[in-house]
């Protein structure tokens, strides 16, 4: 799990400074992301995760 582990880092520092930018490819990579964790949302860290970007990106589940 350490590589999820580090990819959940960097997700979370991103999603940090996501409110203070706009970027359609930032907007891209959130879809992107909430598709492919989407399988895993139940998941521990992965749900926090999951929930935080579809928070952020103003979407419901």
């Amino acid at each position: 799990m350490g590589h999820v582990d580090a990819a959940i880092t960097q997700w979370n520092a991103l999603l940090d400074i996501y409110p203070t930018i706009s970027s359609t490819r930032a907007e891209q990579h959130l879809a992107a992301a909430i598709h492919h964790l989407r399988p895993y949302q139940g998941l521990g860290d992965v749900a926090d995760l999951f929930d935080r970007i579809i928070t952020l990106a103003g979407l419901s589940q």
